[in-house]
């Protein structure tokens, strides 16, 4: 991928491509600078966020199917 000058149409790029963490960490950055392309920065890290209540269902339901695992076994 050939990098441009401008940090947007990096951070445009990098989003394209796949690689969000690149995509965030250089939105990250112009939303820092308060630069050109803020809005578009900020579209970004909307696109890319977390939710903590999937990651929390997630992980409960990871855990209960590893109790479910383990008790199963124990009573085998």
């Amino acid at each position: 991928m050939a990098r441009s000058d401008s940090p947007v149409e990096n951070m445009k790029a990098a989003f394209a491509a796949g690689d969000v963490r690149r995509a965030r960490r250089i939105a990250r950055d112009i939303l820092g600078a308060e630069g050109p392309g803020a809005e578009e920065a900020r579209r970004i890290l909307e696109a890319t966020a977390i939710d903590r209540r999937a990651l929390a269902i997630g992980s409960g339901a990871l855990a209960l199917g590893f109790f479910y695992l383990v008790a199963f076994i124990l009573l085998r």
